[in-house]
């Protein structure tokens, strides 16, 4: 019976490390994905700033 519990007991704790560990895998993947996602927001941005001066440019020669 007290084997029984301290294997319980080391199934649980060994199960409670697995999950720990996939779930620094899956978040370090996540927050690597999240960085990717923000570089290239950040490159939109950029790209849009430089349409809308380019747009207000041509706006402006228009109007003359």
């Amino acid at each position: 019976m007290n084997s029984q519990v301290f294997l319980s007991i080391l199934a649980f704790f060994i199960g409670a490390l697995v999950t720990y560990a996939v779930m620094i895998k899956r978040q370090t993947a996540l927050q690597a994905r999240l960085h990717v996602l923000e570089e290239s927001r950040a490159q939109e941005r950029e790209y849009l700033a430089k349409v809308e001066s380019q747009f207000q440019a041509s706006f402006q020669n228009l109007a003359q």
